[in-house]
C-alpha cells in the first residue's frame, strides 16, 4: 500500500467557489467590451485561464 499523500490538483471547495466568483464578475465585466468589438472575445477565456479554470487544451 502506497502511504505518499494524496495530490489533490482543486483547492478545498472555499477557496474554488472564490475563484470562480472571482471570474464570473470578470467575465460580467468583460462583457460590453467583448459584445461591442472594443476586446476580443478571446479576453474571456484569458479570465477563465487566470483563475485556473481552463487548461491550455481548452478544457
Amino acid at each position: 500500500m502506497n502511504s505518499a499523500p494524496r495530490f489533490d490538483p482543486l483547492p478545498p471547495a472555499p477557496q474554488i467557489d472564490a475563484l470562480t466568483d472571482a471570474a464570473r464578475q470578470a467575465l460580467r465585466d468583460a462583457a460590453p467590451a467583448e459584445e461591442s468589438g472594443e476586446r476580443p472575445i478571446a479576453a474571456s477565456i484569458d479570465i477563465l485561464r487566470a483563475a485556473g479554470l481552463m487548461f491550455e487544451d481548452g478544457a
